[in-house]
């Protein structure tokens, strides 16, 4: 059975940030697409003859840096405060 600390870091630098690009990829979507149908924009743009990837390249180009940065914070937040689990001892 694996110790604290190994469990610890798994869960910091494995579950945590997955968890946290996750909610946050959910939360943009949802207010991105409510964006879209209350300003009618989903319509147009999927009228015009623009191909689906660049539609979603640009969605991903868009959250990408944005949930980087929360990501990037809150898991040096929780590594500073659990003491730098797995690091040099």
């Amino acid at each position: 059975m694996p110790g604290y600390e190994t469990l610890l870091a798994v869960y910091l630098f494995l579950l945590y940030p997955q968890a946290v690009c996750l909610l946050l990829a959910l939360f943009y979507g949802t207010s991105v697409l409510g964006d879209e149908l209350d300003g009618k924009t989903l319509t147009y743009l999927f009228t015009r003859p623009l191909p689906r990837w660049h539609f979603v390249l640009g969605k991903y180009l868009g959250i990408g840096p944005g949930a980087a940065g929360p990501t990037a914070l809150s898991l040096l937040a929780a590594w500073l405060i659990a003491g730098a689990p797995g690091g040099p001892g």
